[in-house]
Order: C-alpha cells, then sequence, then structure tokens
C-alpha cells in the first residue's frame, strides 16, 4: 500500500494561520486525507474494471479512513491490502515477463494528475479549516 503525504507550498504558511485561529489542525488534516484517499480508491476501482474476473483484487481496497499520527504526521494508507487478496495489483501496476503493466491502473495511484488532484483536494481542506475558524 501506498501512504498519502501533504506537502505543497505554502503549506507551513496555512498550517501557521490555522493555529492562530484556533482551527484544529489534526481534524482538517485527517479530513483531507479521508477525502483524498477516496478519490483515488475511486480512480482505482474504475482502473480495475477491466481486471474484474473474482472481484478480489478490487476488494481488497483498504477502505479504512483512519489517519495514523506520528509525532506532528498524518498519514492515510491508499491502495490495496496484499494480505486480503490485493497481491495481483503489483503484477497488474508493474507488469510481468509476459505481461505489459496497466499504465492507468499505475497512474491511479502514482501518476502526477492524481498527485496533483491529492495535493488540491488536501489544500482546500485546510483551506476550509481556516476559512471556518474565521480567517
Amino acid at each position: 500500500m501506498a501512504k498519502l503525504t501533504i506537502e505543497f507550498d505554502g503549506f507551513e504558511k496555512m498550517i501557521k494561520e490555522l493555529n492562530k485561529l484556533e482551527g484544529d489542525v489534526e481534524k482538517a488534516a485527517e479530513e483531507g486525507l479521508a477525502k483524498a484517499k477516496a478519490h483515488v480508491s475511486e480512480k482505482l476501482t474504475r482502473a480495475m474494471q477491466k481486471h474484474f474476473q473474482t472481484g478480489a483484487t478490487v476488494r481488497s481496497l483498504d477502505t479504512s479512513s483512519k489517519a495514523t499520527w506520528i509525532g506532528k504526521t498524518a498519514e492515510i494508507k491508499v491502495g490495496f491490502n496484499i494480505d486480503k487478496g490485493g497481491l495481483p495489483s503489483i503484477f497488474l501496476m508493474y507488469g510481468t515477463p509476459r505481461m505489459a503493466k496497466d499504465v492507468n491502473l499505475y497512474n491511479a495511484i502514482f501518476g502526477s494528475k492524481t498527485k496533483r488532484e491529492v495535493k488540491d483536494i488536501l489544500e482546500q481542506s485546510l483551506a476550509d479549516a481556516i476559512e471556518k475558524a474565521g480567517g
């Protein structure tokens, strides 16, 4: 599984602004990460439609929206759970000697467009929290 991170130009400034307004930084981060995960999971589900045989790989998508905190860093796991039937996703995303990789599936989680969309979702979540706090 991959991890979503929050990092963009102006991130520190937004956090300082939210703290100054006594807004809930942790809640804003968790909500943003949950929205970003839902977005990526939807893209993965769409990309998996052409590989749907038993449905086991799609069912292995991690659906937990709980962020984990390590100090002041929040993270959320996104993607397929290998222990729950997600192993084929690796072969689909990276290919094998006899099978080309599925670029659409790979890009649904690791592509630059997805990364920009995730950044936008997280940035908007922080902006909404600042606005809600009175900024």
